[in-house]
């Protein structure tokens, strides 16, 4: 291996260690959304580090075809050592921003949505209910004004057709009606019995 190639290995080496000192605290940051539930903890710790493993051996393949040497990890160390003295506070407070302006993104794209397609939903679901509720009401109010008004000439040919009917005919719809209604009261009774 050349020095060239080494000196690349270990600046490579030593942007891994800041960029993993930058990793760390972004995931110590989300920290309070998965701490208390210890089989995600476990889940997402375990998938950091090994994402991490790969990241940082994936840089090392393109710079130096993988090959692991003591200077290899003494940069990350320092790389490390170098973001938490110089950096930290920097990227903290760069982080602390961005999750305040993606806060503030989210809350008006909640808003705007809340505003332009919930709440004119919701109005004309109640338009349109209240539409219903009225051509409903109309109808039926129609619907019994109609047979109020025919109820009387309705009336009046029922008994023209009574009178035409024979006797005979008169005294066997009267026994049938005699039936029904002694039925009827059976039914009632029986319900009245049951419902006590």
């Amino acid at each position: 291996m050349t020095l060239t190639t080494q000196f690349l290995a270990m600046a490579a080496m030593i942007l891994g260690g800041i960029y993993l000192g930058a990793a760390m605290d972004t995931l110590k940051r989300f920290k309070h959304l998965y701490r208390k539930r210890t089989l995600m903890n476990y889940t997402i710790v375990i998938s950091f580090w090994l994402l991490q493993a790969f990241i940082l051996f994936f840089l090392l393949y393109q710079v130096n075809y993988g090959e692991l040497r003591f200077y290899i990890f003494l940069s990350v160390f320092c790389g490390y050592a170098a973001y938490r003295a110089l950096f930290q506070g920097i990227y903290t407070r760069m982080l602390e921003r961005l999750i305040r302006i993606i806060k503030a993104l989210v809350r008006f794209f909640l808003r705007c949505f809340n505003l332009f397609i919930v709440k004119p939903i919701k109005w004309l679901w109640k338009v349109a209910t209240a539409i219903i509720i009225w051509v409903s009401t109309l109808l039926l109010a129609g619907s019994i004004f109609v047979l109020r008004v025919l109820w009387w000439p309705l009336r009046l040919v029922a008994r023209l057709l009574w009178k035409m009917f024979p006797e005979n005919m008169k005294k066997y719809l009267h026994t049938l009606a005699g039936f029904y209604v002694t039925i009827k009261n059976r039914i009632l009774k029986l319900l009245n019995l049951w419902k006590r």
